[in-house]
């Protein structure tokens, strides 16, 4: 079958720096290139980097990870010959596609699936299809940016349906919608590619979505598959609130967020999305740790519950909902510490200027101290769950205040004796 492909790519533009992710990638790729053909009309075996490393390759960003595709092969075989190459690293994993998994070192960690046709439920690594030509197994792909394959040996980039072009455009478009429409978490990855690319949405998809969202198929969204995609758009999007409005327009927002904060007053939605961005761009400036900024990012996602005045009902809502889209507990206990410093040092910023502290620059502190928390945590009165950068960085952004401002008044008044 011919395939369309748009050029070579050079092996430093392929993986940078990652000496070690090429190594295991071409190894896996020539051990399966040697195996001999299931049929005569089956594809060859041969193993593929697809979906967003490629995407980014093509962006210039540094490939963090490579989802591989083998054709060809069937499962049993694929298994074995993983095991072979890098023994005691290989297990299956994932619950709601089942793949293999490879963690090979503390720094390479691969999935690696055979091609199959999504019917949107569970599925078994049993239930590839390996005589699947590479064009076939692109069609069940979310958008035409994740359907490109990269050839690891070769260099040859996959583009059956116009995936670059999309990009250099800025366009995001659907890829087929007969299955696109299988898996309502298209939607939600929908707006954090939106997010974090700034992309735009084709015109006749948007409103193929727009009445997706209202389909049954999008009661069985996993809870995890939203976590994992709401993580990204507020981790790593460049710009959050555009994720934001394109669930609030779909009307996705009440599925996951309590109803007080989907169903804020309109004047109240654009400033309340905002807040994410100056989270994530005050988090990255001020060099705070991710997990930090993910945890601030929670709390300024839910901060319209700082309405509650009642603790025990504040509390409640933000257990109820983190956990049901699969934040831990750890997470759910910061995002209320968070909520409680917050309007303690409320009153002691409501005089303050909106301007630095001389030359000091305590985010550098605030980011040594992290290994510290659990002593500044001993100088109040109950236990503190929630980082202390997260709190400073939650507080600057809801306040006005510059991080540095907050960071010295958070420290001073957890240095001050308990009254």
């Amino acid at each position: 079958m011919q395939q369309r492909f748009l050029e070579r790519l050079p092996t430093d533009q392929m993986f940078g720096k990652k000496g070690e992710l090429q190594e295991i990638v071409q190894a896996i790729s020539e051990k399966v290139a040697a195996l001999p053909p299931l049929a005569i009309d089956a594809p060859p075996p041969h193993a593929l980097i697809y979906g967003g490393g490629v995407r980014d390759i093509l962006l210039g960003e540094p490939l963090r990870d490579a989802d591989m595709q083998v054709y060809g092969v069937v499962p049993e075989k694929l298994e074995q010959l993983l095991h072979d190459l890098y023994p005691g690293t290989v297990e299956r994993a994932g619950k709601e596609y089942e793949i293999l998994k490879a963690r090979i070192s503390k720094r390479v960690s691969l999935d690696i699936s055979i091609p199959r046709r999504k019917t949107g439920g569970v599925s078994r690594l049993e239930d590839g299809e390996p005589d699947m030509f590479p064009i076939d197994a692109a069609r069940y792909r979310d958008f035409t940016i994740n359907s490109m394959a990269l050839d690891p040996l070769t260099g040859v980039v996959y583009d059956p349906f116009g995936g670059r072009s999309d990009l250099a455009a800025r366009r995001l478009r659907i890829v087929d919608k007969d299955t696109f429409q299988m898996r309502g978490v298209h939607l939600f990855r929908a707006a954090q590619f939106v997010a974090r690319f700034g992309l735009k949405i084709d015109d006749h998809d948007w409103r193929f979505m727009f009445d997706m969202a209202k389909s049954p198929v999008m009661d069985q969204v996993p809870a995890n598959a939203i976590r994992e995609e709401l993580r990204k758009l507020l981790l790593i999007a460049r710009k959050p609130s555009d994720g934001l409005s394109i669930l609030h327009r779909l009307g996705l927002l009440r599925r996951f967020l309590p109803h007080r904060i989907a169903n804020q007053p309109s004047a109240q939605i654009g400033k309340w999305m905002s807040l994410s961005d100056r989270g994530i761009q005050l988090g990255r400036s001020s060099r705070l740790y991710p997990e930090h900024i993910m945890i601030a990012q929670l709390a300024l996602l839910l901060s319209p519950l700082l309405q509650l005045k009642e603790e025990e009902a504040r509390l409640t809502a933000i257990q109820d909902t983190l956990t049901n889209i699969c934040f831990s507990e750890f997470q759910q206990s910061s995002v209320a510490e968070i909520f409680t410093l917050f309007l303690a040092l409320e009153p002691l910023l409501q005089d303050q200027p909106h301007r630095r502290v001389g030359r000091a620059r305590p985010q550098r502190s605030m980011r040594r101290n992290v290994a510290d928390e659990g002593e500044l945590a001993g100088r109040i009165s109950k236990p503190l769950f929630a980082p202390i950068p997260a709190t400073v960085l939650t507080t600057a952004v809801l306040s006005g205040h510059s991080f540095s401002e907050i960071a010295a008044i958070a420290e001073r008044a957890l240095s001050a004796p308990d009254q």
